[in-house]
């Protein structure tokens, strides 16, 4: 950990060094501006997120960050409970969760560009990023009918003599490594395999991307260009086994390709249009396998045939230099990512990694 905050200084610093020495503010970098033949450009730029609580749904509702984890823990999470459910007259749970996500965000670009000739321009993207997902997680007993009860060394209803309540550690070690209800070192209830639910960080690389950019248009203030690359997935992708993680890369390789106009007709003044498109390979990954997309703890677990959904994205912008060391502008930026498809031959409900994953 030490070692990852000492690099990341050093790229916090270096990135200052060349966002506000080496480089003027121009308008190239979302534009059809290719680099003159033998020029080196060099940059960076820092994505300053505020901390993140909340997500939009896939009907554009604003939810908790962490909603799909505060449930009534009933069958419907630990499906074993429900053999209790005539026991209690109901629905058996032994409590409700309490969980709290809060995102710290932290995402920085550098890149490299070089003109091979006056109209091409070869270039490497690199992210960084550094991010804390500070989690707090608890159980709620008070809604609970059943309890652990280490004479029978079983889950009972509440009602029966010995039992009592759980712990937020018991429902730490069922989805973990699997409960031990009367301390004899034997796990009486298995658990799924998660790694413990606690506050998470990490700081690395995202997915590079090496691309080149060729101006085929540049006559009456107008400007084109066309660009085509690919994105390596050197990211660190998702732990299947960790519930809070936050993936750095998808894991998988993308062709993506870009077409640029520029309007540079009035003095100081630069306006785009940019049309994207990001072809997402397909690719094999272990994955747990849910029964439910608002259901995320399952143990069942596949390595399963994957296909991420394109990306369209279009976007219009303004930018105007007001000196030729400061510059400011507007950009809005439209993003379509269609839906995934997700294969396996285990027989899961791989119809819960594809629900939502269109936006």
């Amino acid at each position: 950990m030490k070692g990852k905050r000492l690099a990341w200084i050093f790229f916090y610093c270096t990135g200052v060094f060349f966002a506000f020495v080496l480089l003027p503010f121009v308008c190239h970098a979302d534009t059809a501006e290719v680099l003159p033949k033998r020029v080196f450009n060099i940059g960076t730029t820092y994505y300053h997120y505020f901390d993140i609580k909340k997500r939009y749904n896939e009907h554009g509702k604003v939810e908790d960050l962490a909603t799909d984890f505060n449930a009534e823990l009933n069958g419907n999470v630990f499906p074993g409970l429900s053999a209790l459910d005539p026991l209690v007259g109901g629905t058996a749970s032994i409590g409700r969760s309490v969980v709290d996500f809060k995102l710290i965000y932290h995402w920085w670009e550098f890149w490299l560009a070089y003109g091979i000739t006056d109209n091409f321009t070869i270039g490497i993207l690199l992210p960084f990023n550094d991010t804390k997902n500070q989690v707090r997680a608890n159980l709620d007993s008070s809604t609970a009918n059943v309890g652990k009860n280490p004479f029978i060394n079983s889950l009972a209803p509440l009602f029966v003599p010995g039992t009592a309540r759980l712990t937020t550690e018991d429902v730490q070690n069922l989805i973990g490594p699997g409960l031990d209800i009367n301390g004899d070192g034997t796990i009486d209830i298995p658990g799924y395999g998660y790694k413990r639910v606690k506050s998470w960080n990490d700081s690395g690389i995202g997915d590079v991307e090496l691309q080149g950019k060729y101006q085929f248009f540049n006559k009456h203030s107008l400007r084109s260009a066309v660009a085509a690359g690919v994105r390596f997935p050197t990211g660190e992708i998702d732990d299947p086994d960790n519930l809070v993680d936050v993936p750095m890369g998808d894991g998988q390789w993308d062709i993506f390709t870009r077409l640029y106009v520029d309007y540079i007709g009035i003095k100081n003044l630069c306006l785009n249009a940019t049309v994207r498109y990001d072809i997402q390979l397909s690719d094999h990954k272990k994955l747990r396998v849910p029964e439910s997309v608002n259901r995320p703890i399952t143990p069942n677990k596949e390595r399963v045939d994957r296909n991420l959904g394109d990306i369209l994205e279009l976007q219009a912008m303004g930018n105007y230099n007001f000196t030729s060391f400061l510059s400011g502008g507007l950009k809005y930026r439209y993003t379509r990512k269609f839906k995934d498809k997700v294969d396996g031959d285990m027989g899961f409900a791989y119809s819960s990694l594809e629900e939502e994953a269109n936006s």
